[in-house]
């Protein structure tokens, strides 16, 4: 797999390098680089790069301001120097992307995206559509929205896949899909690449995405809790770009990749919960964060109430109602929520509980107990009990001034659980 070159001794060695080695050692890794990047990466004075483009007899392509060396001129160059491809030996640069047998510029280029048709099929039952992805797994791509109940199929064909779909589900099944067609658009299928250079690509892309995501790890956390769900997130932002990306531009799929990647944890609220919750969520956090500063308490001793003025909220039902469906959405990501504040340039994501001390069955009951309260105030409209308990940390109630009627509601919700 493709390495990055830090190593303190391969620096030494590539510094004692004469000028035409640095410079064809940059160029030779098959990507593309702009002048001021090659210049830069070959350590060597501009006259230097200037002559070696005037003089050279290597086949450079050149293309809008850019510079590459095929496929077979990389492997020519590494073999005539008998070195290992493998192996970085370029600080600060990667060794060549070479998987089955080509740069990872060259498949792109022989792998054009092509037209294709999207697919949008609702169903109130998410079972039918889990059904319909497994069913055409290997004939498209399929992603699947859970606010939306939306799965997006991406197809040449549509009369194919409904072909497939009338034959597979059953009358019920098919009849409860509403299916929408959309316009044409420009992507690429992963049956589109050889099998040897799409798990080096994606393996390699994986590591590369998971040290372009470090600062925003918190983040992605406060919506997708586990480690395999995380990694197949990642997995599908690769193949997000990689369908995107315009294999006609000079731009390395990597920095491409890595601007993609800085937006995408951010979005992740509004396509899990919609945009009335994440926006519900962001709000609620800002304003429990500034009642805290203002009255000088912990962000967990803030008022209820004070919150809902905070954020304009006059229909008390309407508040809690939100209030409750982003407690339930937590509850199901191990009661995390956003907590949007600017730390090393990212806006991070922390539980809303204490961390420490706490196990999974714990987090769990403390998620049920917060939405039992909610629930029995909205049941008995006495939202003043709830601002009590809330005010007061959620004390004994016996030893709290709320009233018998949201005593028994709550009794009721906490046994329901």
């Amino acid at each position: 797999m493709p390495e990055i070159c830090n190593n303190k001794k391969i620096k030494e060695n590539f510094s004692l390098k004469d000028k035409n080695f640095k410079i064809n050692a940059v160029i030779h890794s098959g990507q593309w680089y702009t002048f001021d990047k090659w210049l830069k990466l070959s350590q060597v004075d501009k006259e230097d790069l200037v002559k070696y483009l005037e003089e050279t007899t290597v086949p450079i392509i050149h293309k809008q301001n850019s510079y590459r060396v095929d496929s077979e001129e990389v492997f020519r160059w590494y073999h005539e120097n008998n070195l290992n491809i493998e192996e970085a030996i370029v600080p600060n640069d990667f060794s060549p992307r070479v998987w089955g047998g080509k740069t990872e510029v060259d498949v792109l280029l022989e792998t054009p995206q092509h037209v294709s048709n999207i697919l949008l099929v609702y169903c109130n039952d998410i079972n039918v559509l889990y059904k319909i992805k497994n069913i055409l797994r290997g004939y498209a791509w399929c992603v699947y929205r859970e606010n939306k109940k939306q799965l997006k199929i991406y197809t040449t064909s549509f009369k194919y896949i409904e072909q497939i779909l009338t034959s597979q589900l059953t009358g019920r099944e098919f009849n409860s899909l509403v299916i929408r067609y959309t316009v044409q658009r420009k992507w690429r299928s992963l049956s589109d690449f050889d099998e040897d250079f799409l798990g080096g690509f994606l393996m390699f892309y994986s590591n590369f995405s998971k040290q372009c995501l470090k600062p925003h790890m918190e983040t992605i956390k406060t919506y997708i809790n586990s480690h395999e769900d995380i990694e197949s997130q990642i997995r599908e932002w690769i193949m997000i770009a990689l369908n995107k990306f315009n294999e006609k531009e000079t731009v390395p799929f990597s920095a491409y990749l890595n601007r993609y990647l800085q937006f995408r944890p951010y979005e992740l609220g509004n396509e899990l919960l919609g945009d009335d919750l994440a926006n519900f969520q962001k709000e609620h956090s800002r304003a429990v964060k500034e009642l805290a500063s203002e009255l000088n308490v912990d962000i967990k001793l803030v008022d209820e109430n004070l919150v809902r003025e905070r954020m304009g909220y006059s229909d008390k039902n309407e508040y809690f109602s939100l209030l409750e469906r982003t407690i339930e959405f937590n509850s199901l990501k191990v009661a995390r929520d956003i907590n949007w504040e600017e730390k090393n340039n990212e806006k991070q994501g922390s539980s809303i509980f204490e961390r420490k001390e706490k196990n999974e069955h714990d987090r769990r009951r403390q998620t049920e107990i917060s939405k039992a309260v909610i629930k029995a105030a909205i049941e008995t409209r006495k939202y003043e009990d709830l601002e009590t308990l809330l005010s007061n940390n959620f004390s004994a109630l016996k030893h709290l001034n709320v009233s018998n009627e949201y005593k028994m509601s709550l009794l009721k919700q906490l046994q329901s659980k």
